[in-house]
């Protein structure tokens, strides 16, 4: 989905989420999907994991292809929205790297991307939007969800 806001929002239950994942990945990365129920507001609700199948888990991320197809058609199931991507950095920055770039499953402009390093004590988020073939960093922001 391509994203025209200049903030990617995510509520507070997904982004607890993504961390749980990521965390729980450790010390592989970890790799998957951020979800929205309405293509419109593009506001993350949900992420889905993905298996990583990379030969070296602990440095790379490659999506697995059967629990790639399985996600895919769990959110078209669910009537959900692929907002975007996700992995981790268990030992380094959350910056993109070229093994990352390969990693990713789809490319083109407003791709919005994000990674999540586990390096230190707190973890760092940080989103991604892919503009002319290269990852551009965007705010995060928390979703205010109105009942």
């Amino acid at each position: 989905m391509a994203q025209t806001n200049p903030f990617i929002p995510i509520t507070r239950e997904a982004y607890d989420e993504l961390l749980a994942i990521c965390n729980r990945s450790l010390p592989n990365e970890a790799c998957g999907l951020l979800l929205a129920a309405d293509s419109e507001e593009g506001i993350i609700n949900s992420t889905l994991e993905i298996v990583n199948a990379h030969v070296m888990p602990e440095r790379a991320f490659l999506f697995e292809p059967s629990s790639w197809t399985s996600a895919f058609f769990e959110t078209q199931k669910n009537r959900q929205y692929i907002a975007g991507f996700f992995h981790s950095h268990p030992s380094s920055e959350a910056s993109p790297s070229q093994e990352d770039e390969i990693g990713l499953p789809l490319a083109g402009d407003g791709l919005c991307y994000w990674i999540v390093s586990l390096q230190d004590a707190a973890p760092a988020v940080q989103p991604y939007i892919c503009m002319n073939g290269q990852l551009m960093p965007y705010p995060l922001m928390f979703a205010k969800i109105s009942i």
